[in-house]
């Protein structure tokens, strides 16, 4: 007789065949995952709340105030290097008129 017409024998299969088919079954039969799963999520942290405690704001500023001081600080980065520009241009012609009448 074969396999497959007896069901007798298809028990006989080695135990770990038998499990794994069981487990495939269950998994394909369950909409979710396992229960052990699903109670081992991880926690979500609680959210801060912002002070009025004029030291902490100025260390955890609201992300509005940031993109704002942020962009305080960009621009004054601009000035400063436009100002370092004219001033290095402003040297560089005068060694130039300097060389030129010195010739």
């Amino acid at each position: 007789m074969s396999l497959r017409n007896n069901p007798k024998k298809s028990m006989k299969l080695p135990l770990t065949t038998r499990t794994n088919q069981v487990v495939r079954r269950k998994l394909q039969q369950s909409s979710g995952p396992f229960p052990r799963q699903s109670t081992n999520k991880p926690q979500r942290r609680p959210t801060r709340i912002r002070t009025t405690n004029p030291m902490q704001l100025l260390s955890n500023p609201a992300p509005n105030d940031r993109a704002e001081e942020q962009r305080k600080l960009r621009m004054a980065q601009n000035r400063l290097s436009s100002r370092n520009k004219r001033l290095k241009r402003r040297q560089l012609s005068r060694v130039a008129k300097i060389q030129h009448t010195s010739r």
